[in-house]
């Protein structure tokens, strides 16, 4: 099971499409192709972070330290990244 800050993530990934390696880009036009997310990739991306707002929720209730410190890299706050 992921954690809330693995679904936040992954949600990001998704929406962000696929990452070209430093060989693709070099094989390139030189002309940047408009890449859209597929319906799939929007609803897979919709449950994570629909699920990744549910643990912070839940932790913003009172959760313990060790988790709050998880939500910190992805948020772009301070601590330690993984």
């Amino acid at each position: 099971m992921a954690s809330g800050p693995e679904h936040y993530l992954s949600a990001e990934r998704l929406l962000a499409g696929p990452q070209k390696s430093a060989a693709d880009r070099d094989r390139g036009s030189g002309v940047e192709r408009h890449w859209a997310p597929s319906q799939t990739d929007l609803l897979k991306a919709q449950v994570h972070a629909t699920l990744a707002l549910a643990a912070a929720t839940a932790l913003a209730a009172g959760a313990a330290e060790h988790l709050v410190q998880d939500w910190l890299p992805v948020v772009g706050g301070t601590g330690p990244s993984r």
